[in-house]
């Protein structure tokens, strides 16, 4: 599948990352929109559904910058194979093209990750929050997250909710 990509956009930057699982290939945030595209119209390849998109937040360390990882998981129904595609984005505001006109799937998906990581998509038609209030200040899947201990007159201390769970 690598190969085939390769030989159909020999400009974009990609490489089979390792680990267990499912096939992954690691692309460069810029070549996102034109490798979605190709992922799903090449004959040979007809990944017809975008299953899922989720990120990863990654805070500076001492021998890395804060950067974020974006998972795209593939399918072919047609074809039985699937696909992930891992961008890597840095910065602690980054931006990468929206995917929404290759999949309409994207559209929410996009909005949750922006919405819980504070990734942006360029392009994305609507790009607001879906599970937190309009009003709601940072994006709590963010490892640096600071839990507000009050939201519109609601106190919030986590300390004592988790007391009062306790068995004793």
């Amino acid at each position: 599948m690598l190969e085939r990509l390769k030989a159909q956009a020999p400009a974009l930057r990609l490489e089979l990352q390792s680990g267990a699982g499912d096939l992954a290939i690691k692309a460069e945030p810029h070549d996102l929109a034109e490798l979605m595209k190709l992922c799903k119209s090449d004959p040979e390849l007809k990944f017809e559904c975008l299953a899922s998109q989720t990120a990863s937040h990654y805070p500076k360390t001492e021998t890395t910058g804060e950067h974020f990882k974006l998972y795209y998981h593939l399918l072919s129904h047609s074809l039985k194979h699937q696909l992930v595609v891992v961008i890597e984005a840095l910065g602690s505001a980054p931006e990468v093209d929206s995917v929404v006109s290759v999949w309409n799937a994207a559209n929410w998906l996009e909005r949750e990750t922006w919405d819980l990581l504070g990734v942006s998509f360029k392009g994305h038609p609507d790009l607001r929050r879906i599970m937190n209030p309009e009003d709601w200040e940072g994006h709590p899947l963010r490892k640096d997250y600071v839990i507000p201990t009050q939201y519109q007159d609601i106190d919030n201390k986590p300390s004592e909710i988790a007391e009062s769970f306790k068995l004793s």
